[in-house]
C-alpha cells in the first residue's frame, strides 16, 4: 500500500468485528487512489474477518433500483462464514421478487399493512438467509461499500437514507451496519445526507498526493526504474493514476544523465547529446513561433504536449521564456530540427509547416488563450465520441 498504509490500517482495524468505526468517507481527486484503497480494505476484511460486504459504484447507478441491483449482484462474505453458495442462490431468487413489484397488474393493497418496498424485501430476505445459514451463531459484521457517492442522484441518496436505512434498522442483523463511502467531495458536502441517515461524525479521510519518495516507490512497483521522481511528481501533481499513464506511454522523465553544457552560443547547437525522446520534444516545439502547451496540442497528443512544454522550459540553453510564460526556441535549433524532419518525412513536415503558419497568424490576432474557447451546448449534438 504505497502512500496509503496509515489509511489502510485505520479502516481495516476500524471496520473489524471489534472496531468502533461506524462510517468513513474516503475522498480526494479523481485518480488519487480511492478505489484501490476501498478494494484493498474490502479484500482484507473478507480474508480475515467475519463480514458481509454489499459493494456498489455510483457511476453505474441511474436510480435506487440500480443501486439495489448492484448490492444484489455484488454480495460477498468472508470465507470463514461459508456463505458463498447461499448468497449466490439468494441473488438469483431475489430478482423474481423485484420483478413482481414492477408489475402494474398487481392488486392494490387495501389493507392497513404497509406496502412492501424494494429495500424492505431485500433486507428481509437477506436477513432470513443469514438466520437460516448461521446455525453456529457466528458474529457477522455487515459493511455497505459505495464508491463515488457524489455521482448518485439526489433521489438515490434520499432512498438510501430513508427506505434503505429503515430496512437496515428493522433487521437485527443489519441495524449495526458499517458504512464505507468514497467521493471527490469531503464530508461537509453531505451534511443533509448524514443527518437523514442518522450518522453522527462520519470520519473524513482525505487522500493526499504522493510525495517524491512515494512516487519513486510507485514507479518501481510498476517496473519503471531510473525515473526522476521529482519531475514525475510535478507533472502529475502527485496523482498516481496520472503518473501511471505517463509512465505507460513511455514518458520517463530522467534528466540525470543528460546534462547539457551551459552555453549561450546559439549558433550550431550540438543536438547529438539529446536523447531520442528529447529530440522528439524538440521536433514538435520547432514549429510554432511561440510555444505553449495549448498550441503544441495541434502537433502532438495533449500528454506529449505537456511533457514537451515542461521539459523545454527547463532547457534555458536552447530556448527563452517570455513574460507571459510562452517559450521561444532558438533559431539554430528550430532550423536544424525542421531540416531533419523535412529529410525524414517531407510530406508530414510540409503539413506541419502550413499548420504552424496558420496557428502563428491566429495567435498574433488572439494572444490571450482564454479567448480561444467557444461555448456550446452539448445537448445540441446528436452524439459525440469519448
Amino acid at each position: 500500500m504505497i502512500g496509503r498504509k496509515k489509511e489502510f490500517s485505520y479502516l481495516r482495524e476500524g471496520l473489524s468485528s471489534t472496531g468502533t468505526l461506524r462510517c468513513a468517507l474516503v475522498n480526494g481527486k479523481e485518480g488519487i487512489g480511492k478505489t484501490f484503497l476501498l478494494e484493498q480494505v474490502s479484500s482484507s476484511l473478507l480474508e480475515s474477518g467475519s463480514h458481509i460486504l454489499l459493494p456498489a459504484n455510483g457511476k453505474d447507478c441511474a436510480g435506487p433500483q440500480d443501486l439495489l441491483s448492484q448490492f444484489t449482484r455484488n454480495l460477498f462474505s468472508s470465507s470463514s462464514l461459508n456463505l458463498s453458495e447461499p448468497l449466490r442462490s439468494f441473488a438469483r431468487s431475489i430478482g423474481g421478487k423485484f420483478a413482481s413489484l414492477r408489475n402494474p397488474a398487481l392488486p392494490v393493497n387495501d389493507s392497513d399493512e404497509p406496502v412492501p418496498t424494494f429495500a424492505g424485501i431485500f433486507i428481509h430476505e437477506l436477513s432470513h438467509l443469514l438466520e437460516k445459514n448461521n446455525q453456529e451463531g457466528k458474529h457477522l459484521t455487515p459493511v455497505i461499500v459505495i464508491e463515488d457517492i457524489n455521482l448518485l442522484t439526489p433521489d438515490t441518496l434520499l432512498w438510501l437514507s430513508h427506505d434503505f436505512n429503515h430496512a437496515l434498522r428493522n433487521s437485527t442483523w443489519f441495524k449495526n451496519c458499517r458504512f464505507l463511502f468514497s467521493s471527490t467531495d469531503g464530508t461537509k458536502n453531505y451534511k443533509m445526507f448524514w443527518a437523514k441517515f442518522g450518522i453522527e461524525n462520519p470520519v473524513d479521510l482525505k487522500l493526499l498526493p504522493f510525495s517524491a519518495s512515494e512516487m519513486e516507490e510507485f514507479s518501481r512497483s510498476h517496473g519503471f526504474n531510473e525515473v526522476n521522481a521529482e519531475d514525475l511528481k510535478e507533472i502529475s501533481n502527485g496523482n498516481p493514476a496520472i503518473a501511471l499513464k505517463y509512465l505507460q506511454n513511455g514518458f520517463i522523465m530522467n534528466n540525470k544523465n543528460n546534462k547539457m553544457a551551459d552555453s549561450k552560443d546559439h549558433k550550431g547547437t550540438d543536438l547529438s547529446k539529446f536523447t531520442e525522446k528529447e529530440l522528439e520534444y524538440l521536433l514538435y516545439a520547432s514549429y510554432p513561433a511561440k510555444i505553449n502547451r495549448y498550441n503544441l496540442e495541434h502537433f502532438c497528443s495533449p500528454k506529449l504536449s505537456a511533457f514537451t512544454y515542461n521539459w523545454l522550459k527547463r532547457q534555458h540553453q536552447i530556448c527563452d521564456i517570455l513574460a507571459d510564460g510562452d517559450l521561444v526556441l532558438h533559431d539554430s535549433v528550430r532550423e536544424q530540427m525542421r531540416a531533419f524532419h523535412a529529410d525524414e518525412e517531407p510530406s508530414k513536415a510540409e503539413e506541419m509547416v502550413t499548420l504552424a503558419s496558420v496557428l502563428d497568424a491566429f495567435y498574433d490576432l488572439f494572444p490571450d488563450t482564454d479567448s480561444h474557447w467557444i461555448q456550446i451546448n452539448l445537448q445540441a449534438l446528436n452524439s459525440f465520441s469519448k
